[in-house]
């Protein structure tokens, strides 16, 4: 008996559309709750615009050299931030007249390098566009989810024994979640 495809396909992107809503509603469930109720939605919001589909500021980096490279005055300043922002202004009008912005996106997937090698660092909005679903990114609302909660025993649990609360703190700051199998090979 063959693989009925169609089936498979439609349960891969059920199951990435699925990750991809419980990521987004994780994190503003975990901003709402650590942001109060008046800036809650606010927060929420600007936290899956951050994480999820940002990620990496690095996409914003290339589209402001990209179009500070057509600026017809290039300056040199001192203070790199400000001379990128001087030359995008200056070439703005080449892009608002539909010049082709330079972007290499797949440079934003690998930004951090090791002396042996290079390090994948996929931000979640390539893996919900590329369907890339793998372990990592399923596990992605999970440990959202763990953060959350230890997040509630470290602020609000006051009926958790210090000890423990310390404990989950130390972890939180760590950044442990859980995913401690080293991947780099």
């Amino acid at each position: 008996m063959g693989t009925d495809w169609p089936v498979v396909a439609a349960a891969w992107l059920l199951l990435l559309c699925a990750t991809t809503l419980l990521t987004a509603g994780t994190l503003y469930g975990d901003a709402v709750a650590l942001g109060g109720l008046r800036a809650a939605m606010a927060a929420g919001l600007l936290t899956v615009l951050l994480v999820a589909v940002v990620g990496s500021l690095d996409g914003i980096a290339q589209v402001i050299g990209s179009v500070g490279r057509e600026s017809p005055w290039r300056v040199e300043l001192p203070f790199p931030p400000l001379e990128g922002a001087v030359n995008f202004l200056g070439g703005l009008g080449s892009a608002l007249q539909g010049r082709p912005i330079e972007f290499d996106y797949w440079h934003s997937t690998h930004l951090l390098f090791w002396p042996s090698h290079l390090v994948i660092t996929e931000f979640p909005f390539f893996s919900f566009l590329f369907a890339d679903l793998h372990a990592h990114v399923i596990a992605i609302p999970l440990e959202l989810t763990f953060i959350a909660l230890a997040l509630g025993l470290v602020l609000g649990g006051k009926d958790v024994a210090p000890a423990i609360r310390r404990e989950v703190a130390v972890h939180l700051a760590l950044g442990e979640t859980g995913e401690a199998a080293d991947t780099r090979g």
